[in-house]
C-alpha cells in the first residue's frame, strides 16, 4: 500500500528531464554508459584516446572488449586510425567546445563511433552513434548519466539509490564545496560498483533544473573568459573555439606556476590526467595538455564579476604569450 502521512520530503518540481524518450537510457554514471554502449555494440575492438581519464579505461576493461589507444592531432582528431569491420572508436567532445559539424564529420569518416559527450551535456545526439552524457559534470546531483542511440535496446536494470551519496550536496550549501570535498570523493569511489539505472532522487532533481537558464549562464561566462584570454590561449591558434555550452573554459598556456597560484587564490583548477606526463613521450600533444591545460570554471554558480576576477588574475601571470614546444 502507498505510504500516507509522516514528514514532508524535499520540494522538487515535476517537469521533464532534458533527455527523455524511448531511445534514452538513464544510468548511474558515465562509466556505466560506456560499459553498456560497448556491451550493446559488441565490437571486436574499440580504439580509445590516450588523453582520457582512468575511469574510462576501467569501464572498457570491465566490458571485456579488446581496446587500443590512439593519439590526437592538435585539432583533437584521431591520428592514423583505420577501422576494420565491427571495430569502434570512442571520441571525446573535449571541454564541450566542438560543434555538431565536427561531430558529424567524424561519424561520417569512421561510421562506428561512441561519442563521449560527458563534457558536452547540451551537444545534440548524433542519431547514427552511441552518445554518452554525464549529469554530474553540469548539475548538482550525486549520480546520473544518459546513453542515447536510435533503436537502443533498453535493458532491465536495478535502480541506483543515492541517499547515502548525496550528503555533499546538502553540506556544500551550508558549508561550501571545499568543506564537503571529502564526502564528494567518498561518493565517487562507490558510484561505479554496479551498472544501474539512474536513482529516483537524481531524476527528481533533473526534472527541476532550469536547463535554459544554466545554458545561458555557462555560455556568457565562457565568452567572457575567451574575450579576455584568447590572445594567451594556445588552443585559439589550433581550433575554432566556439560557444557550445561547454563544461569548462580550456586555457592552454605554458606557465608552470599558474595552477598553484590559482589554487592558492581559491580558484580550484584540476590537472587532468597527469599520469600521461610520465606514460607518454614529452613531445606528444597529450603530454603537453596534461601539463599546461587549465580547465577554468564557468558553471552556473558564477557570473560576470567572477569571470573578471579570474581573467584579471591570469592576465597578470601571463604577460607574454607562450609558444608551443
Amino acid at each position: 500500500m502507498k505510504e500516507y502521512g509522516g514528514y514532508l520530503p524535499l520540494e522538487l518540481t515535476s517537469k521533464k528531464e532534458y533527455y527523455h524518450g524511448e531511445d534514452v537510457l538513464p544510468l548511474n554514471c558515465g562509466r556505466s554508459a560506456i560499459y553498456y554502449a560497448l556491451r550493446d555494440a559488441n565490437p571486436s575492438k574499440v580504439y580509445i584516446p590516450y588523453y582520457n581519464c582512468q575511469s574510462v579505461i576501467e569501464a572498457v576493461k570491465r566490458s571485456g572488449v579488446r581496446f587500443e589507444f590512439y593519439y590526437l592531432n592538435e585539432e583533437f582528431e584521431p591520428i592514423d586510425i583505420q577501422l576494420k569491420k565491427n571495430e569502434y572508436i570512442l571520441w571525446v567532445n573535449y571541454f564541450g567546445i566542438f560543434n555538431n559539424e565536427k561531430v558529424n564529420k567524424l561519424v561520417e569518416q569512421y561510421k562506428n563511433v561512441i561519442i563521449d559527450n560527458t563534457q558536452a551535456f547540451y551537444s545534440k545526439p548524433n542519431q547514427q552513434s552511441y552518445n554518452i552524457y554525464s549529469c554530474r559534470k553540469f548539475f548538482g546531483v550525486s549520480d546520473g548519466a544518459y546513453l542515447i542511440k536510435k533503436d537502443l535496446k533498453i535493458p532491465k536494470l536495478e535502480q541506483a539509490t543515492s541517499y547515502k551519496t548525496s550528503i555533499q550536496l546538502i553540506k556544500s550549501i551550508d558549508l561550501g564545496t571545499n568543506k564537503s570535498y571529502q564526502e564528494y570523493l567518498n561518493a565517487e569511489n562507490h558510484i561505479f560498483d554496479e551498472v544501474k539505472k539512474m536513482s529516483k532522487f537524481t531524476q527528481k532533481i533533473l526534472a527541476s533544473v532550469d536547463y535554459k537558464g544554466i545554458k545561458t549562464i555557462r555560455n556568457n561566462n565562457f565568452q567572457s573568459l575567451h574575450e579576455k584570454l584568447r590572445k594567451f590561449n594556445q588552443l585559439s591558434n589550433r581550433i575554432s573555439i566556439t560557444t557550445q555550452t561547454p563544461m569548462v573554459y580550456p586555457l592552454l598556456v605554458k606557465n608552470k606556476n599558474l595552477r598553484k597560484k590559482l589554487i592558492e587564490n581559491n580558484v580550484y583548477v584540476p590537472q587532468w590526467w597527469q599520469y600521461l606526463i610520465k606514460q607518454l613521450e614529452k613531445n606528444t600533444f597529450e603530454s603537453y595538455l596534461s601539463s599546461y591545460l587549465f580547465p577554468l570554471p564557468i558553471d552556473q554558480r558564477y557570473g560576470q564579476e567572477d569571470m573578471n576576477i579570474i581573467s584579471e588574475f591570469i592576465l597578470k601571470e601571463c604577460k607574454k604569450e607562450c609558444k608551443y614546444e
